[in-house]
């Protein structure tokens, strides 16, 4: 579990670091800060880390038995009498384990986060909101008036 921690979050980190970069580059010419563009780079990490974990655990995998195989346990545990079986059910209960996390907890966290992003994103590159949303109650189209009278912000067009 450790080796699964450190990769994910060298791999996350190096990966935000070049998004960061991305994000100040697309936004030079705007009128925004740096702790702004952090903002909505950290805003997307969550989005990133679900992408990334199938290879986190891939790599994880590898650096483990690759380990145990240098230090020859995987020759101590099979002349113990564990099989190879036994041995590969315990990684196949942590990646079970992790799915159900990421399923359960991550991923509504991580949608959240990254529609806030995409709100920012259209505020401030793009220099416009949202006209349109798809929600579970249907699809809304905002309209926005010059003259900013107040009036219903959108409209239901498909339930």
């Amino acid at each position: 579990l450790g080796t699964f921690a450190t990769i994910l979050l060298i791999l996350a980190g190096l990966i935000m670091l070049i998004d960061l970069t991305e994000m100040l580059r697309r936004t030079y010419h705007k009128n925004i800060t740096f702790v702004q563009a952090s903002e909505m780079v950290l805003l997307k990490a969550p989005n990133l880390t679900t992408e990334l974990i199938n290879f986190v655990i891939v790599i994880a995998a590898f650096t483990v038995a690759s380990t145990a195989s240098k230090r020859n346990e995987i020759t101590a545990w099979r002349a113990s009498g564990v099989s190879l079986e036994r041995i590969a059910h315990s990684c196949k209960f942590l990646s079970m384990v992790i799915g159900i996390v990421i399923v359960t907890t991550i991923d509504p966290f991580s949608t959240a986060c990254f529609r806030k992003f995409k709100d920012l994103e259209h505020q401030f590159i793009n220099q416009q909101t949202l006209s349109a949303a798809a929600l579970s109650s249907g699809v809304w189209l905002k309209d926005e008036l010059p003259d900013r009278e107040k009036v219903d912000p959108g409209v239901l067009i498909h339930r």
